[in-house]
């Protein structure tokens, strides 16, 4: 009766050892909370001292490269307005200066959750993807985003490289 306490205590001891380190946390909603907060930049237009438009744009390959990769740079970006455009053919983006977007698709509200999601129910997302860039254009990468008739905005997503010092 002992032998089978200690068994069964030692194998229950392994499968939690073993589960523990088969749990990848990267995840956890509040990993990818964090992860899409600190690449996520606002940016807004303003004509006769009143905000016409307001846009969020999130970097995905940072906050989910396991499906945000495929050789692209993948941006969702939300927009608010309440301009009578037709948003979508109005849009036109540009990744550090002259890199045209391949593809844009409106992302509908049934698809939006997780990461895909806006942030009040006014707002309309946009899947936005470009060919991918170098390592160097990452560093000082900046998404530009022009509505036509209305105005110009970019976010900037650069950020500083520090030399290690022993």
């Amino acid at each position: 009766m002992r032998i089978n306490l200690v068994r069964i205590f030692c194998v229950g001891l392994c499968v939690w050892l073993g589960g523990c380190g088969l749990y990848d946390d990267s995840y956890k909603p509040s990993v990818l909370l964090e992860k899409k907060i600190n690449q996520t930049r606002k940016s807004q237009i303003i004509r006769r001292g009143k905000t016409e438009v307001v846009a969020i744009a999130t970097y995905l390959n940072n906050v989910d490269s396991r499906i945000y990769r495929d050789g692209r740079e993948y941006f969702f970006v939300e927009i608010f307005s309440e301009l009578e455009i037709p948003l979508r053919e109005s849009l036109h983006f540009r990744l550090s200066g002259d890199a045209e977007f391949i593809w844009i698709r409106e992302v509908e509200k049934s698809e939006m959750e997780g990461i895909l999601s806006v942030y009040n129910r006014w707002g309309r997302g946009f899947l936005i993807a470009f060919d991918e860039i170098s390592y160097q254009q990452k560093k000082d990468m900046i998404l530009n985003l022009e509505i036509e008739n209305v105005g110009e905005m970019e976010f900037n997503f650069s950020y500083k490289v520090y030399e290690m010092q022993l």
